[in-house]
């Protein structure tokens, strides 16, 4: 403690110098040096009531950088909403799926007549879809798009559409022609599960040339057109065709001489034999499976089921000409799907 009256530093209530009283507490807190300040701050000790801090100039600058690149987002995010698209980007879609890790990749590719399962024979993704080659209907099953497309057609015609969202879930099905795919896929492909391992031959057209007959659906040789042990159905509808007519003899009077002239009529030309046809059972003529529908020959139509469901109905031939296509991929012939051909020989082979 330091004496207010000799200056003399001490300890206790008198000072040993002079003898005067010791200061009061508060007295002793409010001396101070000449310079205006107390003896302990300049011997360096800590005050009890520190100042409160103040904000730096770095979290100051930092705290204003903030604001202003949160403002140059949004203006970004408006500016794409407005003019994304005449830039050639925009901002993702609402409501798509995303790929593994977000991944977006460039996917584009042609698919025949067929139904196409999102997540299992294209990925999911955004895309414009046109018609290639033929004429016939596009549509999902969840309802995306459904339409008839034409390939080569005129101004009132609709030859695709663009911004397609394919989700994982949704079947993609063109019915009588070839489409383009191209866009963003965000997902990747698996392998489908299917009952169906072997190829199979349906020979309709081939059995009634030969002139064999047998019940509609019945099983007949087995062979395996790949080349490994396996089996197909052979099979051969009656044909039949109208008896060939001769016309009655007539006569025609002659206006001059009253005479009469005896004649006979044309030969009538016979009808067309109709097509062979032939109903097929799937589990009973061929294993039970989804197939891919190819020609092998003959012009004429396979139908079963409903497109709708992942049937076919479509004309056929080697040829794609006049809306017949010569493959339809991934129909789903089920355990008692009954399959009709007309006109052709064909193949079921497994789809993968």
């Amino acid at each position: 403690m330091i004496c207010p009256n000799c200056g003399k530093d001490f300890e206790g209530n008198l000072c040993p110098s002079c003898g005067a009283q010791a200061p009061e507490p508060d007295a002793a807190a409010s001396s101070r040096t000449e310079d205006g300040l107390d003896k302990k701050y300049q011997a360096g000790e800590k005050a009890d009531s520190p100042a409160a801090p103040r904000p730096s100039r770095w979290m100051r600058n930092s705290l204003i950088l903030v604001a202003v690149l949160a403002l140059l987002s949004a203006g970004a995010a408006v500016a794409a909403q407005q003019y994304g698209w005449e830039w050639g980007w925009s901002l993702p879609e609402a409501g798509s799926s995303s790929g593994p890790n977000g991944a977006e990749t460039a996917y584009e590719t042609s698919l025949p007549s067929g139904h196409y399962v999102v997540g299992v024979d294209i990925p999911a993704g955004l895309y414009t879809i046109t018609a290639e080659k033929g004429e016939g209907r596009l549509f999902t099953s969840l309802g995306v798009v459904d339409a008839e497309l034409v390939a080569d057609g005129g101004p009132e015609t609709i030859c695709g559409f663009e911004g397609v969202l394919l989700e994982v879930g949704d079947t993609l099905t063109a019915n009588g022609m070839t489409i383009r795919v191209e866009g963003t896929a965000n997902g990747s492909t698996s392998t489908r599960s299917n009952t169906a391992s072997k190829t199979i031959t349906l020979a309709v057209l081939s059995g009634a040339e030969n002139g064999t007959t047998t019940d509609t659906g019945s099983a007949g040789t087995t062979t395996d057109p790949s080349g490994s042990a396996g089996s197909s159905t052979t099979s051969t509808a009656e044909s039949t065709a109208p008896e060939s007519g001769t016309g009655e003899t007539g006569t025609t009077a002659t206006g001059t001489t009253g005479t009469g002239t005896t004649g006979t009529t044309a030969e009538a030309s016979p009808a067309p034999e109709p097509a062979p046809s032939a109903t097929f059972t799937a589990g009973v003529d061929f294993p039970a499976g989804v197939y891919t529908v190819k020609v092998l020959r003959g012009t004429g139509r396979v139908s079963s089921g409903t497109v709708e469901n992942g049937g076919i109905e479509v004309a056929m031939s080697l040829e794609e000409k006049d809306g017949a296509v010569k493959e339809f991929r991934n129909v789903n012939l089920s355990d008692g799907a009954e399959l009709t051909v007309t006109g052709l020989d064909i193949q079921l082979v497994p789809s993968v």
